[in-house]
């Protein structure tokens, strides 16, 4: 989605768009794949089911599907196609981690920093840049016992748990945002906040209150032993949307001229950005292939809600 903005045409950061949420659909089968693949080649280790045992493999009572794959990888693979892999696996890895940490630091150089010293020199904002970037790795570093001990380090299971605490206001937002013309600023901004706090809140019980193993009670409190994180995904989406929806009736709305071919309806209704008035529209361009692309996307939606049904 970063890239989306450097696409020439709309086609092309709709293909992209939809490639991209065929891979993420896929995902999950192929995570489940291999794991159930090397948990029934490696029982006493991938496949443990005893806490004792999965504790002198892995470090993790709960299970050890985490080192399924690396060792997939290290043990199966020959030694080139071993290397590939690894090197894959490392250039995915630093990507990801600098886009991450190049966006929060220019974010905070150029909304916060710039705002709190407007004469600030293009050196300064350089070391303050470079500076957050080091503080961001620490921040990281230190977070690894937490994730650890969260969910006994089971990491897919603890990113669908922080997803569903923090995506579920901004889903809200940006539907509302395109498909309702009510909306304005002062509903999001609130809708916002208010998911942010509970969604935080959760969290960080989830930190204090990590999940017992297998065959042990469970004394955690109703909101996380009774209601489960995808459950809580849905109904503070709903929490959130009411929120936006409240806080944008009971203020001014906004005016035309701000929501011009932002939203849906008033898309729809404006002429397409870039046309002169007086001259007719150029037919549209490869019509066949946008009309594939949009029942992908519809298709990918469609499976991703089904399984987002059927695994809660």
């Amino acid at each position: 989605p970063g890239q989306t903005p450097a696409c020439l045409r709309w086609g092309q950061s709709k293909s992209g768009q939809t490639l991209g949420l065929g891979l993420r659909a896929s995902a999950a089968g192929r995570a489940v794949g291999r794991r159930g693949t090397w948990a029934s080649l490696s029982t006493d280790d991938v496949g443990c089911v005893v806490p004792s045992e999965c504790l002198r493999a892995c470090g993790a009572e709960i299970g050890c599907s985490n080192i399924a794959y690396p060792k997939l990888v290290m043990e199966l693979m020959p030694i080139g196609l071993r290397g590939l892999m690894i090197a894959v696996m490392m250039a995915a890895l630093m990507s990801s981690l600098t886009s991450i940490f190049n966006s929060s630091s220019t974010l905070f150089t150029m909304d916060i920093w710039r705002r709190l010293r407007p004469r600030a020199s293009e050196r300064e904002l350089l070391l303050v840049g470079r500076l957050v970037i080091v503080a961001l790795i620490g921040v990281s570093v230190a977070w690894i016992p937490v994730l650890q001990g969260s969910n006994s380090g089971q990491l897919f299971i603890y990113m669908q748990s922080v997803t569903s605490s923090l995506a579920p206001p901004v889903t809200a937002v940006f539907i509302l945002g395109i498909f309702w013309q009510r909306a304005n600023e002062q509903g999001t901004f609130w809708g916002l906040m208010v998911g942010l706090a509970v969604g935080a809140t959760r969290m960080v019980l989830e930190f204090l209150h990590p999940t017992p193993p297998c065959g042990d009670p469970d004394t955690r409190p109703a909101i996380l032993s009774s209601f489960h994180y995808l459950h809580f995904a849905i109904a503070l989406f709903l929490l959130s949307g009411a929120v936006v929806v409240a806080g944008s009736l009971l203020t001014p709305p906004p005016h035309r001229v701000q929501i011009e071919n932002l939203t849906w309806w008033t898309l729809s209704q404006d002429p397409r950005l870039g046309a002169k008035a007086g001259t007719a529209q150029a037919p549209q361009k490869h019509a066949f292939w946008a009309r594939i692309c949009c029942f992908n996307a519809i298709l990918l939606m469609c499976v991703n809600i089904f399984f987002y049904a059927y695994f809660a």
